[in-house]
């Protein structure tokens, strides 16, 4: 998982940023952070990398908050992904994200549709920024647990990949790369 962030952020680092340091601004769920800082140590003389604060949230919230989102701050490249927020299943009921299972009526916190509309529109604002921008696919589910399902990353993975296709966004598959690693160490997201 490290050396294709690694890979793609040198690429853009040493290509069209190579008269100076470019701010590059990581944004994603928890799977990003040990990554994001790997890129930040190998990459300390050639870019700052930041980690977004705010990478829990659902690409909806994202959207809402845009402008603190991106912490107010301009940057040259934006790294991002929302996948996993938006597959699990929450209460209906509440504004924020309540884990719930889906036999006592959870439901999924974005639909299929408003995922791809969502990230039209991130990428359309990152781009309006002047910032380059790379998608990083959403790593993989083992197993059910009611609350997320196995299989389900892959059908918004799809739509990413689509939106990111037309918007001529390159991606860096983080479930492939997540794939290789649960061969080794298996996670469940919390099936026992």
């Amino acid at each position: 998982m490290k050396s294709i962030i690694y890979i793609f952020f040198f690429l853009l680092c040493t290509g069209s940023f190579a008269q100076k340091k470019p701010n590059i601004l990581i944004i994603g769920d928890s799977v990003s952070q040990e990554p994001a800082r790997a890129a930040a140590a190998a990459l300390k003389d050639r870019a700052t990398i930041v980690y977004g604060k705010y990478g829990s949230w659902d690409s909806s919230t994202a959207l809402a908050n845009f402008d603190k989102l991106l912490d107010g701050k301009k940057w040259d490249l934006i790294y991002f992904n929302f996948g996993l927020n938006e597959i699990m299943h929450k209460d209906s009921k509440t504004k924020g994200i309540r884990a719930m299972h889906k036999d006592v009526g959870g439901v999924k916190v974005t639909t299929p549709q408003q995922y791809e509309k969502n990230l039209q529109e991130l990428v359309k604002r990152f781009k309006a920024k002047g910032s380059k921008v790379l998608w990083g696919a959403t790593t993989p589910v083992v197993g059910n647990n009611g609350i997320l399902f196995a299989g389900d990353e892959i059908k918004y993975n799809n739509i990413a990949a689509r939106v990111m296709k037309s918007a001529s966004v390159p991606i860096v598959d983080m479930h492939f790369h997540g794939r290789e690693s649960h061969k080794a160490i298996p996670r469940n997201h919390g099936k026992t």
